[in-house]
């Protein structure tokens, strides 16, 4: 078969190629340490570090700076239209380790879908807008987003117990844009 019959376009065959990079970026800085021991860390603080290597990542990839350099307009569609698949592993991936933050009281209870979307469209923003920002390095942008997160995602405090550990309440939370029926990680993605 030829490129030809399997790509309508060169736009096809462009946005093919960079979600298989994109996604095998996700895929090597997500992944969990088979062979050693489990993290001792909470939840919370394993998600924003995994946002900050993955954002660290797309910095560093190659392909990635040459698409932000010379063609930007590959991602606008991802970025104004529509999720690729790639943001779609991104939410799976975070609906996991939201729902553990949950578990261990770690993260404020809401709607993981909404939560989830909030931290790719957040995380997405530092990726591609981030030269924006002129003489601010990168570093200290990253250091930024990792406290925005982490601020963000924290219990408040009527959720916290006499033991300073998150109340498992369900039901749902004010606010919550009307996906409080999406709590349980199989139940990804709002209806829209």
């Amino acid at each position: 078969m030829t490129l030809y019959r399997r790509y309508s376009d060169i736009g096809s065959l462009i946005s093919e190629v960079l979600g298989h990079e994109f996604a095998r970026i996700l895929r090597e800085h997500t992944a969990e340490p088979a062979d050693g021991p489990p993290d001792p860390r909470q939840a919370r603080s394993r998600l924003v570090d995994t946002v900050l290597n993955v954002v660290r990542a797309f910095h560093a990839d190659p392909l990635m700076h040459q698409v932000l350099q010379a063609e930007p307009e590959i991602l606008m569609p991802y970025l104004v239209n529509r999720f690729g698949s790639t943001q779609q592993i991104a939410v799976t991936l975070l609906a996991h380790r939201l729902d553990a933050g949950y578990r261990d009281g770690s993260i404020r209870r809401g709607s993981i879908a909404v939560q989830a979307h909030t931290i790719v469209l957040t995380a997405q923003a530092f990726i591609v807008s981030a030269a924006a920002s002129g003489p601010v390095p990168v570093s200290r942008l990253l250091v930024e987003l990792g406290s925005m997160l982490d601020a963000y995602l924290s219990p408040r405090v009527s959720e916290i117990d006499g033991a300073g550990v998150a109340a498992n309440g369900s039901g749902p939370v004010a606010g919550d844009g009307g996906c409080a029926g999406d709590r349980a990680a199989p139940d990804l993605t709002p209806n829209a």
